[in-house]
Parts: structure tokens; sequence; C-alpha cells
């Protein structure tokens, strides 16, 4: 392989391994913990904050890990908490 196609090679591969980490990104999990950060002042009480800002870490972390579901039950918990 010349230097030129081994270029364009390894470019490929690059943008083909960005591509998918923005498809990470429109995940349903990570579109609601944003919506629900937005919607925080809607808490009412220290200790609701509390609680909901516990799972946000916790949803943020399992969507991390590569457990979606458990990220998206976790944002189903949280949408009851802000009830």
């Amino acid at each position: 392989m010349t230097k030129p196609m081994l270029f364009a090679a390894i470019l490929l591969a690059a943008m083909a391994g960005d591509a998918a980490a923005v498809e990470s990104w429109n995940s349903p999990c990570l579109l609601d913990i944003r919506q629900i950060k937005e919607d925080w002042t809607r808490i009412s009480t220290p200790q609701l904050q509390s609680a909901v800002a516990r799972e946000v870490t916790r949803a943020e972390q399992s969507y991390r890990r590569g457990r979606e579901q458990e990220c998206q039950d976790r944002v189903a918990k949280i949408k009851e908490l802000m009830k």
C-alpha cells in the first residue's frame, strides 16, 4: 500500500469513528437527561433536588458504561420524581 493510500485509509477509519461517536449523542436517554437538566428549576424542595441530582448522575454513568436500558430506566424514575 502506498503512503497516500495508507493515509486515506487511516483518514476514513478516523472519520467513521467520529460518525459513530456523534450518533451516540442522539441517544434518547441523553436527550431526556438534557431536558431534565433544563427543567431543574421546577423542582420544589432541596430534598427532591438532591434525589434528582443523584439519579441524573447515575443515569449519565449508566450511559457512559454502555447500559442504555439502565439509563432509560433511571430517566423514567427521574420523571416520576419530578411529577
